[in-house]
């Protein structure tokens, strides 16, 4: 009986955490805001849905395929893209998956799903 306790508490270590796609991410940095699409079977995308122009050149409100991208233990890793317009903005960008902290160019805070924007604060 204690075996069986035993590998009860010990069974949740032993089991790994698999990540559900698709993972729908938005995305405040700096002035801008994205909804963030990473799926594993199907095409990866990032969109800027507001803020400035200037400081993304070339992300209009179109989707921009992410080609490739990494989850790991601690953190989702976009690495940069070889051509278009996301490769002007993206260098690497990491997602931390414990405080969705989004660091790259420039740092901010990502949510879980896509977060509607429907008032202005001011």
């Amino acid at each position: 009986m204690k075996k069986l306790l035993a590998l009860l508490l010990l069974s949740p270590l032993l089991v790994s955490e698999e990540v559900e796609y698709p993972i729908e991410l938005t995305c405040e940095v700096a002035a801008n805001i994205y909804h963030i699409n990473f799926d594993k079977d199907s095409e990866s995308w990032i969109k800027r849905i507001s803020g400035s122009r200037q400081i993304t050149p070339g992300l209009n409100s179109e989707k921009l395929v992410i080609r490739k991208f990494k989850v790991t233990e601690d953190e989702i890793l976009i690495e940069s893209q070889r051509d278009g317009a996301l490769r002007s903005i993206i260098t690497t960008i990491r997602i931390n998956r414990y405080t969705l902290g989004f660091y790259g160019v420039r740092d901010g805070q990502c949510f879980k799903g896509f977060k509607e924007y429907t008032g202005k604060q001011i």
